[in-house]
């Protein structure tokens, strides 16, 4: 994950559009994978295009190796 959105919205959902772009995946998502990890789960974390959905499900079936085609 190159990027994620960040926000500190937490008690009050109206501000939750009120985020930004930040680099990495964020406190949440290090401590999410590191968790994972642990327990001994491998974590694949990837960007999803929203304008071109297709084409990050292509680009997350090649970092699988064709495990789920």
């Amino acid at each position: 994950v190159t990027e994620t959105f960040s926000s500190d919205w937490i008690g009050d959902p109206s501000k939750a559009s009120d985020g930004k772009r930040v680099k990495g995946m964020g406190v949440f998502m290090e401590e999410l994978k590191k968790s994972f990890e642990k327990r001994g789960i491998q974590v694949l974390f990837t960007d999803v295009d929203v304008h071109d959905i297709e084409k990050s499900v292509i680009e997350l079936k090649k970092l699988l190796g064709g495990r789920f085609a």
